[in-house]
């Protein structure tokens, strides 16, 4: 983000909101590791996540947006005060087909997330074990 002209701050500022949503969009490990050592339903903690997380994502988005707006906008006086250009300026064209080239690299993170919420919220597995009366293990039911 510095080579394209953002300032430290924002990027450093970006990279650190982003993290802290880690721990509320499902599938999240600390919310499995709170649902195991509290005994409480993961299901429900992680449909609890969701409307915070994408509230959350949504006024990191918006103040981004505002933030690159304030940016582009003092690189584009600078530029036209002193005729220095800023990495900011630069736009990148994308072509449809090389939109649609992105596709593969992405697909295989959209299919394993959502395996991993149908295995979740279908009660196929579950993130932990438990042993039954005869000391057998077998995997608990979220239900």
């Amino acid at each position: 983000m510095r080579k394209r002209g953002y300032s430290g701050g924002f990027a450093a500022g970006i990279i650190a909101a982003g993290g802290t949503l880690g721990i509320l969009l499902p599938p999240s490990i600390t919310m499995i590791l709170f649902a195991v050592a509290a005994e409480k339903s993961l299901g429900r903690l992680f449909l609890a996540g969701i409307g915070p997380g994408l509230l959350l994502v949504t006024l990191f988005g918006i103040y981004a947006v505002l933030r690159f707006r304030s940016e582009y906008e003092t690189a584009k006086v600078a530029y036209a005060k002193s005729g220095t250009a800023s990495a900011i300026l630069t736009r990148d064209e994308y072509t449809l087909a090389q939109r649609f080239n992105t596709l593969p690299r992405v697909a295989p993170f959209v299919l394993l997330l959502t395996g991993v919420m149908i295995a979740l919220y279908g009660g196929y597995a579950t993130p932990s074990k438990r042993p039954d009366s005869a000391g057998c293990w077998r995997w608990r039911s979220l239900r």
